[in-house]
């Protein structure tokens, strides 16, 4: 059965404007204007999440551009495609992590105990009013981040409803 589909709400103040792509622009372009963006408010940015620096896989995929950049532009399991919301939003990672939402009632972290493929703990930062994701990684002395992303089907956004209610018991 497919799950109901989310329209995206209205955007919050508090959060950077969105990138969208402008008309008669094409993907390639965009994606050059884009990494740039990355590379300042993301990679080179000195956040910390539990006081641990955050930081990004910087291996570089076929385009010469970092692996984290397209797990934070893109979707799919194996076979990724760029996705215009991802790359929109890109700027909010920084905000977010950044802590602009701090103190906001539609910001949730907690840790994603569904995760079980290794022994590293991954936490959700959820802004609940937009319907924005971000998984986070830690490691013995870092945090990773892992993807950014929209929430496309009500489904999910019950699933991790479900698993923020567990956090707090």
């Amino acid at each position: 059965m497919e799950s109901e589909v989310i329209t995206m709400s209205a955007h919050c103040s508090k959060l950077s404007p969105l990138l969208p792509i402008r008309e008669k622009q094409n993907f390639g372009d965009y994606l050059k204007e884009l990494y740039p963006i990355y590379e300042k408010e993301i990679a080179e940015e000195n956040f910390t999440f539990h006081g641990k620096p955050v930081k990004v896989f910087n291996e570089l995929n076929f385009n010469l551009q970092h692996q984290t950049f397209e797990h934070l532009t893109t979707k799919g399991d194996k076979n990724r495609l760029y996705n215009s919301k991802r790359c929109e939003r890109l700027s909010w990672i920084k905000d977010i992590l950044k802590n602009v939402c701090s103190g906001c009632g539609d910001y949730r972290v907690f840790p994603d105990s569904k995760w079980k493929k290794t022994n590293r703990k991954r936490y959700i930062i959820w802004c609940v009013k937009e319907k924005y994701v971000i998984v986070l990684e830690e490691r013995e002395k870092e945090v990773y981040i892992i993807t950014a992303y929209c929430l496309l089907y009500k489904s999910k956004e019950e699933q991790l409803e479900k698993e923020y209610k567990k956090t707090l018991k």
